[in-house]
């Protein structure tokens, strides 16, 4: 008889993290005090600079070298104007990939090509240093991505692997075929303009809409200012910032700065901040009475620090720390509403996968890529998968698992 155990764990709490955040700032990179601006400043950065200066400021063909905490970071190797990059450059990275392409007020923009240290090479739409738009990308081993790119990541297109078999990807994920939708819209350019969306924040006609948009382009997917959107009803939704703006699809927008939701009753219900499309710093939830419901720190995309979490009583729910996506010491602190707190560990399998991954005789423990440990046995028999925490034995504690059994007859 074969029968499979599966065991199965689910982490409790959104993750956070600790570290510093990235932001402009002008850095001094010669022995005469010349400046130029770094976009992805963080503490420990120093630059030295091969080039000409005028009025304090990096200005002309040169090369950058930028260090962090004394380590190799970067070199670009390209023009500045006034201290900021502008022109064409070329930036190579200490792991190895180098990109190359026009860079507007201090970023890369428009076309670029990138090529890793693994032979991977890309040719499309930068927007603010990132692979963000229409891209082809050549793999190593002969396989070819063409689609549209959000962040650096594939996000819908025609994956080609190296033996010509054809893949699918939509919005991130892998699909059978591509259905997206085409509204042909172009707005015009320079004029304050309305636009309608339904439920799901596709466009449609006004009478079937449940949000509108009020925009003003200053160019093709290039919005103008603060961009604001509306319950029907008129009440203000949300109010945020943006690089580009898809006309079809909200999830290839490329934002930029503060935005804003808003419950129906005009209270805050979040604020957050984007820096290059990644949230950035502070991002702070409230339920609809205006009582914080959660706050938390991004570094650049990556939740970093304290996370917290309240009863919409104000009375504090979760309190975790985390350093660089991970939960600092694998345990937080959960509290009822009487104000008692639990400490509690979790287990993330996926990163001790080399303590949970045995091979024995009659069974096999695999992790999965969703964090979850399968231990199957391939004969009648017992096995066991353990490890070790500090526990305080002279106070209480509990032990919590979801476990799914099947077994497979043979």
């Amino acid at each position: 008889m074969k029968s499979n155990l599966i065991l199965v764990f689910f982490l409790a709490i959104s993750q956070v993290c600790l570290g510093q955040i990235l932001k402009d700032k002008w850095v001094e990179c010669n022995s005469q005090g010349c400046t130029v601006l770094d976009p992805y400043f963080s503490e420990g950065v120093t630059m030295t600079w091969d080039g000409p200066c005028v009025d304090g400021k990096a200005n002309g063909f040169g090369k950058l070298m930028k260090y962090v905490d004394g380590q190799y970071e970067s070199t670009y190797v390209g023009d500045y104007k006034k201290g900021i990059r502008e022109g064409k450059g070329k930036f190579s990275h200490k792991d190895g990939t180098v990109r190359e392409g026009n860079f507007i007020n201090g970023q890369l923009m428009g076309q670029g090509i990138m090529n890793s240290e693994d032979g991977q090479r890309y040719v499309g739409n930068y927007i603010n240093y990132r692979m963000h738009g229409k891209v082809t990308t050549y793999f190593a081993n002969g396989a070819k991505f063409e689609g549209f790119f959000v962040n650096d990541r594939m996000y819908t297109g025609k994956l080609t692997d190296h033996d010509g078999k054809i893949k699918y990807i939509q919005q991130f994920y892998q699909t059978q075929k591509i259905n997206e939708k085409t509204s042909g819209y172009k707005p015009q350019i320079g004029v304050r303009l309305t636009e309608y969306f339904d439920a799901d924040w596709n466009r449609c006609k006004q009478s079937e809409a449940s949000y509108y948009r009020l925009i003003t382009y200053e160019l093709e997917n290039k919005p103008k200012g603060l961009v604001k959107d509306y319950y029907i009803s008129g009440e203000l939704q949300s109010e945020f910032f943006c690089v580009y703006i898809d006309y079809d699809d909200e999830g290839k927008n490329f934002h930029e700065g503060q935005a804003t939701w808003y419950h129906k009753n005009g209270k805050i219900e979040q604020i957050r901040y984007y820096y290059n499309n990644k949230v950035n710093g502070k991002n702070t939830h409230y339920f609809d009475n205006g009582q914080i419901a959660s706050e938390l720190m991004y570094n650049h995309g990556v939740l970093n620090g304290e996370f917290k979490r309240w009863y919409k009583t104000g009375k504090l729910a979760v309190f975790a720390v985390y350093d660089n996506g991970e939960l600092v010491d694998n345990k937080y602190v959960e509290y009822d509403e009487n104000g008692f707190g639990a400490l509690v560990y979790n287990e993330n399998f996926y990163r001790n996968k080399s303590n949970w991954e045995v091979k024995t005789n009659g069974s096999e423990s695999v992790v999965t890529d969703e964090s979850f440990l399968k231990i199957v046995l391939t004969k009648d028999a017992s096995t066991a998968r353990w490890n070790y925490i500090t526990l305080d034995q002279s106070s209480d504690y509990s032990i919590e698992s979801i476990i799914h059994k099947t077994t497979c007859k043979g």
